[in-house]
């Protein structure tokens, strides 16, 4: 069933946006997609207003290649992060060998 309500908290409504700025930093994208999609399927106006949200929080006087050097710089650091996981995980199975 669809929840067509907002939510009234504003405090609880930027607890959710800010949550998902770290989240799309340290977990996996592909899950987080995927509970978003269900947010947005479930409770759709609560879905809009943390997209409002988080686009006013957004300074619009920053030029697009500003904001798209911040998203290479999260994909770049989780790139790393997985690639640290990778050389462990490596270094593990070459000891146990």
């Amino acid at each position: 069933m669809t929840d067509w309500k907002g939510e009234k908290d504003l405090d609880k409504l930027a607890e959710i946006a800010f949550d998902l700025t770290d989240r799309i930093r340290e977990e996996d994208v592909h899950e987080l997609r995927t509970e978003l999609v269900g947010l947005c399927h479930q409770h759709p106006v609560k879905a809009a207003q943390v997209i409002m949200a988080l686009s006013a929080w957004i300074d619009p006087t920053e030029s697009t290649e500003t904001l798209w050097a911040r998203v290479e710089s999260i994909s770049a650091s989780r790139v790393a992060v997985l690639d640290g996981r990778i050389q462990r995980l490596l270094e593990r199975r070459a000891k146990a060998a």
